[in-house]
């Protein structure tokens, strides 16, 4: 109900404002441009004090845009910017901060579907209840939260070199071809076994997470024109989408962090410029 009511009064009164700045515009081509310009800066003072830092901003910019010449108002609009500067940083702070909150909460409770498996090579994290995968896809994370996702085939034997999943309505996904290497594509205990990286794993994940509430069909290309299919179990349907949807929380989180950081030196900067100012 709020957000119904508030738009367009919020839009009302930004009308409201650019009118206002279209008529001041055209008084200050005169010889009071002084006048109008502090009664813009009085405005802008008026929003900045409600906390619509916003509205003050454009306000204060437009008193250098519309009224050049009158020097001594825009001075001390340069000082009210400082103060409005900080107000916008700080509501994108809390705002950052409410959406790492809600991202977090949300990790902790996708976290709780994992299970961290030591590994003499590296440990990674697997899905709880997905049992040993002989033919289909077993993703992971490693220790850092990147996804990758194994493709086992062990019959029939067609030396697979990529991956690709349909939904039943036609669309699909796949990976890139990985040749066989003895590494990342290579035979383990009698299974054709390829480890899926970076876009092969987040496209495929992506995938199967959109469509996961639907019968997918995983299909194995191999060398000579070979190929196998079958449809995707639906525990490493629901496995993989977990795995893809932690993933992707434990990026938004980073992104949300340096964004804060971010923020955060802005803010120093704005007050080593205010403390200049005085």
């Amino acid at each position: 109900m709020y957000n119904v009511t508030t738009k367009p009064i919020r839009h009302v009164l930004l009308c409201g404002v650019l009118s206002a700045i279209a008529l001041l515009t055209a008084s200050c081509s005169n010889d009071n441009q002084t006048q109008r310009a502090q009664e813009m800066l009085s405005r802008a003072r008026t929003a900045a004090e409600s906390g619509q830092y916003a509205m003050a901003k454009m306000l204060l910019d437009s008193i250098d845009s519309v009224c050049p010449k009158a020097i001594d108002v825009r001075r001390e609009g340069i000082t009210l910017m400082v103060t409005v500067r900080e107000g916008l940083i700080n509501t994108q702070i809390a705002q950052t901060d409410s959406l790492l909150a809600v991202a977090q909460l949300r990790g902790d409770s996708l976290q709780r579907s994992l299970h961290k498996v030591d590994n003499p090579i590296e440990p990674y994290f697997a899905v709880s209840g997905l049992g040993s995968v002989t033919n289909g896809l077993d993703p992971r994370l490693m220790p850092d939260g990147t996804l990758y996702i194994l493709s086992r085939l062990s019959s029939p034997k067609i030396r697979h070199t990529a991956i690709s999943v349909s939904a039943p309505d036609g669309t699909s996904a796949s990976t890139s071809s990985i040749p066989y290497d003895g590494e990342r594509n290579d035979v383990v205990g009698g299974i054709e076994t390829i480890t899926f990286i970076g876009s092969d794993a987040d496209t495929i994940g992506s995938f199967v997470n959109a469509h996961r509430d639907e019968s997918l069909t995983l299909r194995f290309s191999g060398t000579n024109g070979k190929s196998t299919e079958l449809t995707l179990p639906r525990d490493q349907t629901e496995a993989i989408s977990a795995a893809y949807s932690y993933a992707a929380n434990i990026r938004e989180r980073k992104i949300l962090n340096i964004r804060r950081r971010a923020l955060e030196e802005q803010l120093g900067l704005n007050r080593t410029q205010s403390a200049s100012l005085r």
